[in-house]
């Protein structure tokens, strides 16, 4: 499954694949987005180089494509 509604008090979680993820690629939009959550409803998770992002989600770090199922699973259940 994709997606799933989340329970009243869990966030809604957020994968961000993050190729060297920076201002030229998104991250000013992901600020926006964040600042607007004023009820920390949204959890951003990236995957690979998130820079100056730390405050805004998790970052996984960089990963092997084999391992991504692993990934996204564990992301999932947590």
């Amino acid at each position: 499954k994709l997606y799933e509604v989340p329970k009243e008090n869990k966030p809604i979680k957020i994968l961000c694949f993050a190729n060297h993820l920076n201002e030229m690629k998104g991250s000013g939009v992901i600020r926006a987005i964040k600042a607007e959550d004023k009820d920390n409803k949204l959890e951003f998770h990236f995957l690979g180089n998130a820079y100056g992002l730390d405050d805004c989600g998790i970052s996984h770090g960089r990963f092997k494509r084999q391992d991504l199922p692993k990934k996204v699973k564990s992301i999932k259940q947590n």
